[in-house]
């Protein structure tokens, strides 16, 4: 009989499971973020864009208003994958 070891990758991820399911509810909100944050950065696209230059214009109350319901939305989960997306604009 053989015994299976478990690799470093699988105990490390059983060590966060059990860091998330000790949190208090409050900080579930803020770890789902960051993880979502990290898991995307390994995305080129995402990546160039986080690299990119910026301009230091303000923004005005309508654009303020954009970039907050957008982020409200991503962090709800209301946002379209990539192929949806392209299903939608006919790509």
């Amino acid at each position: 009989m053989t015994i299976k070891r478990k690799s470093k990758a699988a105990i490390l991820r059983e060590d966060i499971h059990q860091l998330v399911d000790e949190l208090p509810n409050k900080e579930l909100y803020g770890v789902k973020r960051f993880l979502a944050y990290l898991r995307n950065t390994h995305d080129a696209l995402t990546q160039k864009l986080l690299e990119s230059s910026y301009t230091d214009e303000p923004l005005t109350k309508e654009e303020r208003k954009a970039v907050d319901e957008a982020w409200d939305a991503a962090a709800h989960g209301d946002v379209l994958s990539d192929e949806e997306l392209g299903r939608q604009l006919g790509l």
